[in-house]
């Protein structure tokens, strides 16, 4: 009778171990490829011009500095969409958050990614995120702060 017991609290031990090991797994896998914390700024407002209607998503890329901000406003400028709307650097706090704008479309999730096509070549360590957009397509441009900050890069494709 004794060696029956045995059995099955080793049996037991052995399941209870494995079920641990699963969940403990699981819960990494979440850790890793879950969604990345994302947030609307809402106290900077901008539109598109009406004359220039969306027709598609147009997305900034994930901002880390002024100097990436100021980058992606002398581009859009060259592309002669200028923005409607009070925009200063000053209202960005590039010091606890990365930014990205979206033209025309709202985000829905950003996933993280453990693995892109640029991930053999990329050396900044940064982990990919995969965007996924609403459906409405409007003339106001969504800027979203992203944390923690120096963490995430847009998948390349």
């Amino acid at each position: 009778m004794k060696r029956i017991i045995k059995l099955i609290c080793a049996i037991l031990g052995v399941l209870l171990s494995i079920i641990l090991f699963i969940w403990i797994t699981l819960a990494c896998v979440h850790f890793i490829l879950g969604d990345v914390d994302f947030e609307e700024e809402n106290g900077i407002s901008l539109m598109i011009s009406k004359e220039e209607t969306p027709t598609g998503r147009t997305i900034s890329g994930i901002l880390s500095s002024q100097e990436d901000l100021q980058r992606y406003l002398a581009s859009r400028a060259y592309y002669h969409l200028p923005f409607e709307g009070n925009l200063t650097i000053e209202l960005f706090d590039f010091e606890n958050y990365d930014y990205i704008f979206s033209e025309g479309c709202s985000i829905i999730q950003m996933q993280k990614l453990l693995w892109d096509q640029c991930s053999s070549y990329d050396n900044t360590g940064l982990m990919p995120v995969s965007i996924i957009y609403g459906e409405h397509i409007s003339h106001k441009v969504y800027i979203y702060k992203i944390k923690p900050k120096n963490k995430y890069r847009e998948e390349c494709g």
